[in-house]
């Protein structure tokens, strides 16, 4: 399968032990022959080799404990004109034969490029409740009604607004040139989520990214 993919495929494969067995599997993380890129994992038995996980674009990150594969984080940016970076994590599963088996366990969303990324975390993060309806989360730490963004088709940078009672984690906070406290949220991506520029990916549940006033919010004591 790596062979088909030309003489270049081998510029993209990495032999790593991914289930502790001592037998060196293969990971490919290249071309797709179209835009994208794309992920295999192949796990080496005594018959040959076996595929046992296939995503596309690129993996951002990965996790092992006690020797083995343990979680996989995967960022795919939209293709063409889509604005989108979905973000995945999937756990790791083993069955007697050190199989593994990848599960989905993650999935958020956010805009590609524009959204602002804090520059540090909160130790825990915070859960909240919206107080006022039509709350708005933007993709900065600052009130901008007036930048147009054409390939959004929006004015200013709220790009969703979320109904009263809405429930939110904040991983991190910024303060803008007013003193504003502004939070970096994740919320669920339902019908609490109104006027979004985002779509849902697929049936998986999903989070939406994004900046929020912490005026007009209430902290959740867990």
């Amino acid at each position: 399968m790596i062979d088909a993919r030309g003489d270049n495929s081998w510029n993209y494969t990495k032999a790593v032990d991914l289930n502790n067995d001592g037998l060196q599997d293969v990971v490919f993380e290249g071309p797709s022959g179209g835009e994208p890129n794309i992920v295999f994992f192949f796990i080496q038995t005594n018959s040959g080799f076996e595929q046992v996980f296939e995503v596309m674009q690129g993996i951002s990150k990965v996790i092992w404990k006690d020797g083995i594969l343990d979680k996989v984080f995967v960022s795919t940016p939209g293709c063409c004109a889509d604005f989108r970076l979905i973000n995945s994590v999937y756990q790791v599963n083993y069955n007697h034969q050190s199989r593994p088996t990848f599960s989905k366990i993650f999935q958020s969303v956010e805009v590609l490029e524009e959204l602002v990324k804090p520059k540090n975390f909160f130790d825990q993060p915070i859960k909240f409740v919206v107080n006022n309806e039509g709350y708005k989360l933007r993709l900065a730490p600052v009130i901008d009604d007036d930048t147009e963004f054409h390939w959004a088709e929006i004015t200013g940078n709220t790009f969703a607004t979320l109904k009263q009672g809405t429930v939110g984690t904040a991983l991190a906070e910024q303060t803008d040139e007013t003193g504003r406290i502004w939070w970096y949220v994740t919320i669920d991506l339902d019908m609490n989520v109104q006027n979004c520029i985002l779509q849902t990916p697929n049936e998986f549940p999903t989070k939406v990214i994004g900046w929020i006033s912490s005026r007009y919010v209430t902290e959740i004591e867990d």
